[in-house]
């Protein structure tokens, strides 16, 4: 039963080779189990000779040979040379793999060093990667800031200009002579062509002041500022700064995978000193693009204002990674911008569980309203928000009604790097009455992806289904739109475009880009034209170039899926374009103008408005352990008065809305009441229920 002198030979060796190291525990524990392997290895192999030569001196023995002739002692000979085989086969094998996982070892601690150098690659890539993104985002503010200067450097020259042939009229007239006073009887009478003023407003809220000749030959343009009404109030514009705290979210979320994250109790640390409700309304920063919609010439054109308006509401998400706080059940906020920009909003918590919070904004030609749910998720690594639910707008000279969705949320790196947010999905668009449609398609970052970062798509096609508007942009700068115009025959051999431009009559070829755009003749396209005269790089110049967009949408467009032969796109035009941030933002939440004046104290405001809430003042007052005890003493109180209604069979019924059923989408949608103006006015506050409690009220400081 003995192995051959090769393996036993090589056994010592085996045992010398398989030594201790530092370089991997588990290395190490596997090096130890050989070392056992081999040591029992070499303890069977011993005794089975000894089994062996005991067999042999029985049957060599003068004195035992009447044994083996008995059946017992036969059959246990038997046995014994079948396990002395088997044996031999198991030590056999176990040698040939000692012998393997010896050879492997070098590959083995190749191994482990490759990994070690791997994960200092990646640390050290990780640590480049967010040197860069500071880099870039200080960038970005630096050109927001030079940009914001510019455009008030240009609008000063323009305005200046505007008026200098005035000033020389006025200094001509006070001059004695008379030689200029009839010089102008004597020009050709080609030039004396009459002039024509023209004003029309841009995307921008612009005037855009024209004097046109008869013949349009010759054309000034002037930009002037529209007239701004005086506010009755000057509002805060920054609010105390956020002070430093190390505390790790990871240490309270590693608990909470898989659970919604509206049960979850966060301290304030990680919160922003804003309701929900207040960051909801954050989404009218640029209102102005809703009245836009509400006087536009076609439904086509004020879905492109509304598209622009949908992506405007995540502007803000790139930088705010902060969580709002969680509103209480009865809490609300209003917000009167009627003197400044002509609208009001009412917004309230509706339900708890499920979070529910409706919101109606109303002005002079339209209508705006939601009500805003979502569904949470956290997946270790990252957080998933997906919102449910339409926005509806109504205008109110024509009765059209619009609706949109909202696109899911992602919060990344929640157990190490620097948090950042990326939205993903589609945003469908309809006019209910006509039939018009589109979509904005949102791209999730890839490291793998030709697109931009956060960069947006999207077309506006007619009830007929012809695209009407071309989309591009991207959700945290800008987003411009080119319209699909008809091209009009002449006589030549070319083909007049709709500006008056010719086209040769060639009909050109379709090549398909990386882009997602088609181009003709190998014309590149360029950036954006504003209209301001600047070019933007997140969308496509197809004044004349043939830039043939593709459709990134669901909608079915026409045969060719884009624009025809007969059709051409205009210069993009910036429909939004996102306010500059603060110089030092990073210190107030990143929060912008708007953000700021949300929670500023206001006297005739409903008890129940957010901008009581007391644990959110301590927090913006930067005191955070009070604000994590009132936070902790407010929800104990909300979870006594829910246990109260369940106790007495009572449901909570809010003050200013009411669930309906929409007759456009066929859902159930909380509606404004249309009380709460009239109730404020007479300061009447009896149906709000009491959410704050006075000694509350107290310790968060005088409101």
């Amino acid at each position: 039963m003995s192995l051959n002198g090769s393996q036993k030979k090589k056994n010592p060796e085996m045992s010398a080779e398989i030594k201790e190291s530092e370089d991997s525990p588990e290395l190490s524990v596997l090096r130890q189990r050989l070392l056992l392997l081999n040591k029992s290895h070499v303890q069977v192999d011993n005794h089975g000779l000894a089994l062996q030569q005991a067999i042999t001196h029985l049957k060599s023995s003068n004195k035992l040979k009447y044994l083996v002739k008995e059946p017992v002692v036969s059959q246990l000979i038997e046995k014994t040379a079948d396990f002395r085989v088997s044996s031999s086969n198991m030590m056999d094998n176990s040698s040939r793999f000692v012998t393997f996982a010896v050879n492997q070892e070098a590959e083995w601690e190749e191994g482990w060093e490759r990994k070690i150098k791997l994960e200092e690659n990646i640390e050290r890539l990780t640590k480049q990667h967010l040197t860069l993104e500071t880099a870039v985002d200080k960038m970005k503010r630096d050109l927001s800031e030079m940009s914001a200067y510019m455009s008030k450097f240009m609008s000063s020259y323009l305005e200046v200009s505007h008026h200098t042939p005035e000033i020389f009229r006025a200094m001509a007239s006070d001059s004695d002579s008379d030689d200029f006073q009839d010089a102008q009887d004597e020009l050709p009478e080609p030039l004396l062509q009459k002039q024509v003023k023209k004003t029309e407003s841009t995307a921008n809220g612009f005037v855009k002041t024209a004097l046109l000749t008869e013949n349009e030959n010759l054309t000034t343009t002037v930009e002037k500022a529209p007239p701004q009404k005086p506010a009755s109030r000057k509002r805060r514009t920054r609010i105390p700064d956020k002070p430093s705290d190390s505390s790790n979210l990871w240490e309270i979320m590693k608990n909470c995978i898989g659970r919604d994250l509206s049960r979850i109790p966060m301290p304030v640390n990680f919160n922003e000193p804003l309701s929900f409700l207040q960051r909801i309304t954050e989404g009218l920063e640029y209102a102005e693009l809703l009245t836009r919609a509400a006087e536009s010439r076609s439904v086509e054109e004020a879905l492109s204002f509304l598209a622009a308006l949908a992506v405007s509401t995540y502007s803000t998400t790139s930088a705010r990674t902060s969580k709002p706080f969680n509103p209480l059940l009865g809490e609300t906020f209003e917000c009167d911008r009627r003197e400044e920009a002509g609208w009001r909003s009412i917004t309230e918590q509706v339900s708890h569980h499920p979070p529910v919070s409706a919101i109606h904004v109303e002005h002079d030609l339209w209508t705006y309203y939601f009500d805003f749910s979502m569904k949470t998720k956290f997946r270790g690594k990252y957080l998933q928000v997906f919102p449910q639910g339409f926005s509806h707008f109504v205008v109110k000279r024509t009765g059209h009604h619009y609706t949109w969705n909202k696109v899911s949320t992602t919060v990344q790196n929640i157990i190490v790097g620097k948090l950042w947010v990326d939205l993903s999905g589609e945003i469908e668009l309809k006019e209910h009455v006509t039939g018009a449609r589109g979509s904005v398609s949102f791209y999730p970052y890839s490291y793998f992806s030709r697109r931009t970062h956060r960069e947006v798509t999207g077309t506006i096609v007619t009830p007929e289904g012809r695209m009407a508007y071309d989309i591009r942009g991207n959700w945290n700068i800008s987003v411009s739109c080119a319209e699909v115009r008809q091209r009009e025959k002449s006589m030549g051999n070319g083909v007049k475009s709709g500006d008056g431009q010719m086209d040769s009559g060639v009909k050109p070829s379709v090549v398909q880009t990386d882009a997602g755009v088609n181009k003709r003749n190998g014309v590149k396209p360029s950036g954006v034209q504003t209209e301001t005269g600047v070019s933007t790089s997140n969308g496509v110049n197809a004044s004349r170039s043939g830039v043939i967009p593709r459709s990134s949408s669901g909608v079915s467009l026409n045969s060719t899926g884009g624009v025809t032969d007969s059709e051409y796109l205009s210069e993009h035009q910036v429909r939004w374009l996102k306010n500059p941030p603060s110089p030092d933002c990073e210190k107030i939440y990143n929060f912008t103008e708007l953000s700021c004046s949300l929670n500023e104290p206001e006297d005739g405001v409903a008890p129940t408005d957010s901008r009581h809430r007391p644990d959110q003042r301590l927090m913006e007052n930067q005191d955070f352990p009070g604000a994590n005890a009132m936070k902790l003493r407010l929800e104990q109180a909300q979870r006594v008065r829910r246990a109260e209604r369940a106790a007495s069979g009572a449901v909570h019924r809010p003050a200013w809305f009411e669930k309906r059923t929409c007759g456009v989408v066929g859902d159930e949608v909380w509606v404004f009441t249309g009380e709460y103006w009239a109730c404020k006015e007479q300061q009447d506050w009896s149906r709000c229920p009491e959410i704050y409690l006075e000694e509350e009220k107290e310790e968060g400081g005088a409101l």
